[in-house]
């Protein structure tokens, strides 16, 4: 879909890494000047960008790195390699996948290589990616896609298109939906109402007649037939299937029934567990369908790395799916998760708020009268006496409990204290004069 940029902010860190399939480190330091206009350094501290934008993102693109800068109202973008980097003179820029840049302006877009050789036209109202080598298009109003090449294999005269990784593309024409494979071939018996594509790489699909869900490979076989009132294909692999009387049953990976296990609800925590409702109580199996937690909890909920929070009678305790156990005898008031690339998360004991890192250890004691999640990987924390501060995702406090009001920009804060006006700091609580707004 569209580019996958991440932010580059001090308050973050100065060296981001993101996960995709796996832990991929970038190679580049922000750094803010004096104005608040930010730049960018590579990691020998090379400078790559001035510090002259009000915000940098970048995104990996195969053997290089796109990075989209924003100063005032214009973006700017490059193509970096350890060697190079390439400005490109596009109004608009954005990653496609790790061989393609989408270029373009306001409904004419087009695609280029990140060689710089011309892929398509543009012509385009929209371009989307489809996997690792494809591209959905959207011409007219109507959509198509392109194969690796280029090479248009469906016209645009389809009212919506739906990629799936396994078996092709689901086109739409008037009310019904039909699979063309990667050819461009229709797969027969496979017109259908509607479509759920797996959240995992599965070779299966939810198809949708007359109201009622089945599964089908993509050849067009049925693996389930068209008799349930709904159907989802989970992160674990397993598929679960709403019977007529509402109950859900489940799949093991090998789509095979698991029998004698009925719930009233059912979603995927992480790749290898699922959270099972059942009498308005909460449990956990395995994707074999194994009981981890009894369906006896009042909640449970994902919050980061593989912990989960579950409550029962007013407090909260922590489960860590890899060690298959609770979190020691501690409970808690409350647990929140702060940010997918947050390093821990927040506790909340005796009535005060404090951080505990995903290595068990309590960084920060409960000593804060609030605590709340905000943008750019900020913490915005309240002492006793009223006063405002902030801790970042990582746990560790950059602005002390000084402030009447902060609000976080992109790598620093505006802030006003009881008897001075509004103005600026940076993430050492250093005052700055910025004139990025």
């Amino acid at each position: 879909m569209n580019a996958q940029f991440i932010g580059i902010s001090l308050i973050l860190a100065t060296l981001l890494s993101f996960r995709s399939e796996g832990q991929i480190e970038v190679p580049f330091k922000s750094y803010i000047g004096t104005d608040c206009y930010m730049g960018l350094k590579n990691l020998t501290g090379k400078e790559i960008l001035a510090p002259s934008y009000k915000k940098i993102e970048v995104a990996p693109v195969g053997n290089y790195w796109l990075i989209s800068a924003r100063a005032k109202s214009q973006n700017s973008y490059y193509l970096y390699t350890p060697e190079k980097t390439n400005a490109l003179i596009y109004p608009e820029v954005s990653k496609i996948n790790d061989r393609w840049l989408k270029v373009g302006h306001t409904g004419e877009y087009g695609i280029i290589s990140t060689e710089g050789k011309g892929i398509l036209l543009m012509n385009y109202s929209e371009i989307l990616s489809a996997g690792s080598s494809m591209a959905i298009t959207k011409h007219k109003n109507k959509f198509g896609a392109i194969d690796a090449s280029g090479k248009s294999i469906i016209p645009n005269k389809y009212k919506d298109i739906k990629f799936w990784e396994y078996g092709g593309f689901w086109v739409k024409k008037d009310r019904h939906f039909q699979l063309v494979d990667e050819e461009g071939k229709e797969v027969a018996g496979t017109q259908c109402d509607s479509v759920c594509i797996s959240e995992a790489p599965l070779p299966y699909c939810g198809i949708m007649k007359d109201k009622k869900w089945g599964i089908i490979n993509k050849s067009g076989e049925i693996i389930f037939p068209l008799n349930f009132q709904s159907v989802k294909l989970l992160k674990t692999g397993n598929i679960a299937l709403q019977q007529i009387s509402g109950q859900w049953v489940l799949t093991d990976i090998q789509s095979r029934l698991i029998e004698g296990q009925e719930y009233s609800g059912i979603k995927s925590a992480g790749l290898q567990t699922i959270i099972v409702d059942k009498n308005y109580k909460k449990g956990l199996i395995n994707k074999a369908g194994k009981t981890i937690l009894m369906v006896e909890h009042e909640e449970i909920s994902e919050i980061g790395k593989d912990w989960l929070r579950i409550k029962d009678n007013g407090s909260e305790r922590i489960f860590i799916i890899n060690e298959n156990k609770f979190s020691g005898e501690s409970t808690f008031e409350e647990i929140k998760k702060v940010s997918d690339r947050g390093s821990g998360i927040l506790i909340k004991k005796d009535n005060k708020w404090g951080w505990m890192n995903y290595n068990k250890e309590i960084m920060i004691e409960p000593t804060y009268k609030s605590a709340t999640p905000g943008s750019f990987g900020t913490i915005l924390i309240t002492g006793e006496n009223n006063m405002t501060g902030i801790i970042s995702d990582k746990g560790e406090i950059i602005i002390p409990l000084e402030y009447k009001v902060i609000i976080p920009k992109d790598g620093y804060f505006k802030v006003k204290k009881e008897d001075s006006g509004w103005y600026y700091v940076n993430n050492k609580n250093e005052k700055v004069h910025c004139q990025v707004y």
